[in-house]
C-alpha cells in the first residue's frame, strides 16, 4: 500500500540556527538542551513551541517511514512556524524565506518522486511575497507556498493591503 504523509515534519536546520543568532527583539530561537531541538519565542516573548532534533534529520525520518512497511511519500510543509517569516523586517523575512525555500527545493530534488515540498513567502510586502512565490514555484519547482491566517502580530491575511 502506498501512503502519503501530508503532516511530515522536516525542517532546514540552517533557518533555526539563524533564528538562534538573533540578539535583539523577538521572535528568537534557542537550542533545547533536553531534546537537541529548538525552542521558539514569539514577538511577545512567549514560548510558541519548538522543534525536536529528529525533525532536522531528513534521511533518518525517511528511513523510519520506510521501516514501517509501506511505500511512503511525503509532503513537507511548514506548520505553525510560518508566522516567523512575517514577524521580522521584510529584508530578514525574505532572506529567511529564501533560505527555507532553497533547502526545501534541495530536499525535493534529492528525493524526487518521493518528497514534495512547499515554501514560504514574507507577507509584510505584497510585491516581495509575489516575487518569492514565483521564484519558489517557477524557478525552484516547489509545489506551492504556505500562507498563514495572520501576518505578524496584528495583521490578517484578508487585510486590504494584501490585495495590492
Amino acid at each position: 500500500m502506498r501512503v502519503i504523509d501530508s503532516h511530515f515534519h522536516w525542517y532546514p536546520k540552517s533557518v533555526f540556527e539563524a533564528l538562534c543568532k538573533r540578539t535583539e527583539g523577538f521572535p528568537r530561537g534557542e537550542r533545547n538542551p533536553k531534546n537537541g531541538g529548538y525552542n521558539i519565542w514569539t514577538s511577545e516573548g512567549v514560548k510558541r513551541g519548538g522543534a525536536w532534533a529528529e525533525w532536522f534529520d531528513l534521511d533518518g525520518l525517511l528511513a523510519h517511514q520506510t521501516a514501517q512497511g509501506h511505500e511512503m511519500d511525503v509532503v513537507c510543509s511548514l506548520g505553525p512556524f510560518s508566522a516567523y517569516f512575517y514577524e521580522v523586517s521584510t529584508a530578514e523575512g525574505l532572506a529567511s524565506a529564501q533560505a527555507w525555500n532553497d533547502e526545501m527545493a534541495w530536499a525535493q530534488n534529492k528525493h524526487a518522486g518521493h518528497l514534495w515540498a512547499s515554501g514560504v513567502v514574507p507577507l509584510q510586502d505584497t510585491k516581495v511575497a509575489i516575487d518569492e512565490l514565483e521564484r519558489s514555484v517557477l524557478k525552484l519547482g516547489l509545489i506551492g507556498v504556505n500562507i498563514p491566517g495572520s501576518i505578524g502580530k496584528t495583521g490578517r491575511i484578508d487585510a486590504e493591503r494584501a490585495e495590492e
